[in-house]
């Protein structure tokens, strides 16, 4: 009796994989984008072809090595990056020309603190996780800073520092999602303090 019910679970659980995996490549073929990460609100998004801001939410392919560690660490899924890695969202937090500083205590930007945004030192099993250098630095043209600062172990530029504008699949529209971005102290096109 006890087979039985291991083998009926084990099948329920085999179907609603295959389900969920079904929805995700059939939204991701329509130009939506299902994020389950603790590292962005919840929610249903629309691919966007806008050209990515400060404060826009991205859908990208981190460089080689970086997604290739990333993938090795179970950091992303498989997809269709370099490495075999999948795309990740995440918030553009600063932009060419943008003054960066990311410190034991959290990444400064223009100056202006970033709320909860201290680089841990280790992830979940206990990695040792080596994040930029401390001291202010101008982002460079064509690359983009890139935070999620709403979950502690979030994999973003404090680890592996600015990305190419190129690496950017899309930018990424809420249609539906649990919570606002207003709380995560990045604001959209500005770069001064008040509008943080």
């Amino acid at each position: 009796m006890t087979v039985i019910r291991c083998t009926q679970a084990l099948s329920a659980a085999s179907g609603a994989v295959a389900l969920a995996t079904a929805i995700f490549l059939a939204a991701s073929r329509s130009g939506v984008w299902i994020n389950v990460s603790p590292s962005l609100p919840l929610g249903i998004y629309r691919v966007d072809p806008r050209p990515p801001v400060r404060g826009s939410v991205v859908l990208l392919c981190l460089p080689l090595a970086v997604g290739r560690m990333a993938r090795e660490r179970g950091y992303v899924g498989p997809g269709p990056c370099p490495g075999g890695a999948g795309r990740l969202g995440k918030i553009v937090a600063a932009v060419a020309g943008d003054t960066v500083d990311v410190e034991a205590t959290g990444v400064t930007i223009n100056g202006c603190p970033i709320a909860s945004s201290a680089p841990v030192a280790h992830d979940r099993a206990g990695r040792p996780l080596a994040h930029v250098a401390p001291g202010p630095w101008v982002v460079p043209a064509g690359t983009i800073f890139l935070l999620a600062t709403r979950h502690p172990l979030s994999f973003d530029s404090r680890y592996y520092g600015v990305v190419p504008t190129g690496a950017v699949y899309s930018v990424l529209s809420a249609v539906l999602r649990s919570v606002s971005l207003v709380s995560t102290g990045i604001a959209s096109g500005s770069s001064s303090c008040s509008s943080r």
